[in-house]
């Protein structure tokens, strides 16, 4: 018995007394708020109120309801007033000739509570008593409940003593009565664990082992304490297993190891317990649960273990059947006759038949077919790695995390190891959520293997897991279709759409292939389609990885297919910021995590060229988004790369977007790192095209802009002028070059206070820019005229200005714009006089900065509510 459940029951019981009656006894809560216990302890008085003592403090009930029949001494009681989080008793039925008893309860001797051990010796018939030995009933214990140490329930409450003086024990009115007198406690048990399942949790195991003993049912052993998890499944799969739902077959998929069985067997002992009265709960009954598995193996820590005994054939099945319900005609008829004798067995009663690990089975299509024909007396539940939709069904995903936490940490105790929160997140994130997997690896911890081994992302997972989970369902793959779309699937961090595996795997020509080849790997759990993706397990990936390095001429072939297929894709939604940008970077931000895996693959395999070609096409795009740590990382990558092998054109380009982007980021430090990186590739700017110098110059006087030099920034935009009179442009990009003079010559006035001077130039940039459909040039021009106009006190004009561009920044996922416009709220709220409001948008405007490591401005935003 867990020492927990003796800790849990004083917390469950209560001294109650009647005011100006004599004595006390004991109570213990059964629902929110109420309370059962002997009806002599609180009838047979005037007085409405009884006094209630729980946990120190002083409460007071009245008499909800006495016991129909006057034999049964029983009183439910209800507090006048509610009480917070206080636990109930778990009511259970059962109680056996030997069963050890427990209670608590609050004597004349020890008015605080003390605890009573007794030992059952039977039950009475008229009344229904329990008879129990082997303790002393004092004054004071009527009302306590009774805890069967077999089952961790109660399994009554003591009524009467048989002497005082010496231990012979008592009576007890059995769980049984109580619930039939008060029935509505049924459901609100019901309702209380399944909201609250401390108790639950805590019962004993060995409770369902001797489940085990009764006949008519073969069920394995529970390889576990308590089942995790599952509960919206489990109730589902408990009302469809029932006789009243029409679907004969009910099958439950999901890769192997996500605990497909483990979920069956938690629904079958729930229902025999339901049979032999260990369960209060409406749960479907059955007279027989018989249990066959084509299962060929189990995972150890020590590995993987061949089954000595399975049932791989439908024959196989039939012997089970008749073996468990004890019927040898089944297997004695000739084979011609078993089919119609199994059937007669099994409409003798009500049966479960639960068949494990279809897949494996060798007459597949017969058992389906035998199955399919069930008398209506019987229901049957399958359990395969491959989705099979018949009548209902239902598929297993991970666990999620705060259960796959649970489960590590159930398994480490039964282990006796010591594990933290901050180990065992680290356990969920390397392996997933995969029950089998999680308890193997927490196997190999108790059998000395090291954490940190266990951990290293470098290391590939243990091939006992990937090859217990997926062999099974891969080696059958080979050399087809769904293989290669499998090991393509792999090379994606995040899930692909289906024209890019569909390419990678070398099946763009050949649509009907894919088609055939998805739908084979969702049939086995191997992936899933889920909003136009194809989503893989963690687990499922690492496996597929190793398939994918086994085959090194069709990964060749694939990385090169994946590769390209990336580079048009970032060609056709990447480049520059024109009309409605957020249209095209949508599609960019949507594979973005791809995008990088492409450009890290590419990096490590050397391939300049092809990192330079992505790199450029998404380079506006990581600018717009605020993606800094990416674009240090990458443009430090392209300069050594470029200036290694002499690629100056290059070399410049990635030197003036790296001082671009520290100048973004404002802080003194990354300004101060800007300055020699502009510096030493100005003075090589006779390697440099006209661009490259063009964009050098605006560049500094950015920089200039945010140091302070306004004189010098002047100097540099004229040097970008004189650049660009010599520049052969078309049309709309001499207009964005002009705008983008015009627009930091604005910036300048502006912080000078020349708001007329501004203003003008803003207005003629944002003209400029909409001419030529360049939205995003158009929203920054509009919001430093919101700022102007909060300078110069033209509220009405600034919320306006404001009103229209936050949408549009916000729409376009433009971070630093968005950021920009909610401290320009923040700045119309306070000269408006709502301060509240004002902190509200600078405290936005200040989280957008921080994400953007933009620190200056943040600390701006800081300033105004601090």
């Amino acid at each position: 018995m867990n020492q927990l459940l003796f800790e849990l029951l004083p917390q469950c019981t209560l001294r109650l007394n009647v005011f100006g009656k004599k004595g006390q006894g004991t109570g213990f809560f059964v629902a929110p708020r109420l309370i059962v216990t002997c009806a002599h302890v609180v009838k047979d008085t005037d007085v409405k109120q009884i006094n209630i003592c729980w946990q120190e403090r002083n409460y007071t009930a009245f008499i909800k309801a006495l016991s129909q029949d006057s034999r049964f001494d029983l009183a439910l009681l209800e507090l006048y007033e509610p009480v917070s989080d206080h636990p109930c008793v778990y009511l259970g039925e059962s109680v056996e000739p030997g069963d050890k008893l427990y209670s608590y309860g609050y004597t004349d001797d020890y008015s605080n509570g003390e605890p009573a051990t007794f030992e059952c010796e039977g039950s009475s018939t008229d009344p229904p008593l329990i008879k129990f030995k082997s303790g002393q009933v004092r004054p004071g214990m009527s009302g306590a409940p009774l805890l069967n140490l077999r089952t961790g329930k109660i399994c009554g409450l003591v009524r009467l003593s048989r002497d005082r003086l010496l231990d012979m024990g008592g009576r007890a009115i059995p769980t049984t009565v109580i619930l039939s007198q008060f029935r509505e406690l049924v459901e609100l048990q019901h309702n209380f664990h399944q909201k609250d399942e401390y108790w639950l949790k805590l019962l004993p195991k060995a409770a369902r082992e001797s489940l085990r003993l009764h006949p008519y049912s073969n069920l394995p052993s529970q390889t576990y304490q308590e089942f995790i998890g599952r509960k919206k499944e489990l109730s589902r799969l408990l009302k469809q297993i029932s006789l009243n739902y029409r679907a004969p077959i009910i099958t439950v998929d999901g890769i192997g190891g996500v605990g497909k069985t483990a979920l069956v067997l938690e629904a079958a002992y729930l229902c025999w317990e339901a049979k032999h009265s260990q369960s209060s709960t409406e749960t479907p009954l059955f007279d027989a649960i018989i249990f066959t598995s084509a299962k060929e193996s189990w995972l150890f820590p020590t590995g993987i273990v061949q089954r000595l005994r399975k049932q791989g054939t439908l024959r196989d099945i039939y012997r089970e059947i008749a073996h468990t319900l004890d019927d040898p005609s089944i297997t004695q008829s000739p084979l011609e006759d078993q089919l119609h004798r199994v059937y007669e067995s099994l409409s003798r009663q009500r049966t479960l038949l639960i068949v494990d690990n279809l897949e494996t089975i060798e007459d597949k299509n017969e058992v389906i077919a035998f199955l399919s024909e069930l008398p209506p007396t019987a229901k049957a539940v399958i359990t395969t790695r491959e989705q099979i939709v018949m009548y209902a069904s239902m598929r297993l995903d991970c666990l999620p995390k705060e259960d796959s936490l649970q489960l590590i940490q159930q398994q480490a105790i039964d282990k006796e190891i010591t594990l933290s929160e901050e180990d065992a997140g680290k356990i969920y994130e390397r392996i997933g959520g995969v029950p089998i997997a999680l308890i193997y690896v927490i196997g190999q911890l108790a059998s000395g293997y090291f954490l940190d081994a266990i951990l290293n992302l470098s290391a590939p997972l243990p091939d006992d897991i990937v090859r217990f989970c997926f062999d099974g369902s891969v080696k059958p793959l080979q050399g087809k279709a769904s293989h290669k779309l499998l090991m393509s699937l792999a090379m994606f961090r995040n899930a692909p759409v289906y024209d890019a595996v569909a390419e990678v795997a070398g099946f763009k020509s050949d649509l009907i292939a894919v088609n055939i080849g998805l739908a084979r790997l969702q049939q086995l759990s191997l992936v899933r389609h889920y909003k136009e993706r194809y989503v893989m397990l963690s687990l499922t990936r690492e496996y597929a990885l190793t398939e994918l390095s086994a085959h090194p001429d069709f990964e060749q072939e694939g990385r090169e297919r994946w590769v390209k297929w990336y580079l048009n894709f970032a060609y056709k939604y990447g480049g520059e910021d024109s009309g409605d940008w957020q249209i095209k970077y949508d599609y960019l931000e949507s594979e973005w995590d791809n995008l990088l895996a492409v450009l890290y693959w590419c990096a490590h395999q050397d391939r300049y060229e092809d990192v330079k070609k992505l790199w450029k096409l998404v380079n506006r795009y990581t600018n717009i988004y605020g993606f800094w740590s990416e674009r240090i990382f990458w443009l430090d990558w392209l300069i050594q790369l470029s200036n290694r092998l002499g690629d100056w054109s290059t070399w410049f380009y990635a030197m003036s977007r790296k001082g671009w982007t520290l100048t973004l980021m404002g802080h003194q430090q990354n300004l101060e790192a800007a300055e020699p990186i502009f510096n030493e590739a100005w003075s090589k700017r006779e390697y440099a095209d006209l661009r490259v110098q063009d964009y050098l110059a605006k560049s500094f006087a950015a920089l200039r802009i945010r140091q302070g030099l306004y004189e010098d920034a002047r100097n540099w935009l004229n040097i970008k002028e004189d650049l660009l009179k010599n520049a052969c442009l078309e049309e709309q990009e001499h207009i964005r070059y002009l705008s983008t003079i015009a627009f930091y010559r604005a910036d300048i006035e502006y912080l000078e206070g020349n708001y007329d001077l501004a203003k003008t130039l803003y207005q003629q940039v944002k003209k400029q820019a909409e001419k030529i459909g360049w939205q995003r040039r158009a929203s920054y021009a509009q919001n430093r005229l919101a700022d102007i106009a909060i300078k110069q006190v033209e509220l009405h004009e600034a919320e306006k200005l404001l009103n229209m561009g936050l949408p549009v920044a916000e729409r376009n996922k433009d971070k630093r714009l968005t950021a920009d416009y909610q401290r320009c709220f923040a700045n119309l709220e306070k000269v408006k006089g709502n301060l509240e409001k004002s902190r509200e948008w600078a405290k936005k405007a200040m989280d957008g900065f921080n994400r953007l490591g933009m620190t200056q401005q943040a600390a701006e935003m800081r300033s105004m509510f601090d």
